[in-house]
């Protein structure tokens, strides 16, 4: 047999479709962040911290939601250079992240956007 093939690298599923779920758990938590009328359903810690991140931007981790084992993350990033900024989400992407969601994708001189971010509860959470 082939080793390597496509099938090892898709995620495992149990019986009654587990892995969706999981997806679909990950999909609400972007939602519930994105939509301050839905986030009393989840534990939100407000967090407000500087990350330093890149030198053209300003990034700051403004809450923290804690979904069983998920972590959401609220950021807000600004344009502190004088030129526009392109974002993608593959740059925000570091182990143990599940999906990243940027508002805006073109940033201005200037500008600020909403960044949210889904991960992995780390054991000490």
């Amino acid at each position: 047999g082939e080793k390597g093939g496509p099938a090892s690298a898709a995620p495992r599923t149990t019986a009654d479709g587990r892995a969706v779920s999981y997806q679909r758990k990950i999909k609400d938590l972007v939602l519930v962040m994105a939509d301050p009328a839905l986030q009393e359903s989840v534990e939100s810690i407000t967090v407000n911290k500087e990350v330093p991140l890149w030198k053209e931007g300003r990034l700051v981790l403004l809450t923290k939601y804690l979904d069983g084992d998920l972590v959401g993350e609220k950021y807000r990033l600004t344009n502190v250079s004088p030129s526009d900024m392109l974002l993608v989400e593959q740059e925000l992407y570091r182990r143990g992240v599940r999906a990243v969601s940027i508002e805006h994708h073109t940033l201005p001189a200037g500008d600020g956007t909403d960044i949210f971010l889904v991960r992995e509860r780390k054991d000490n959470e």
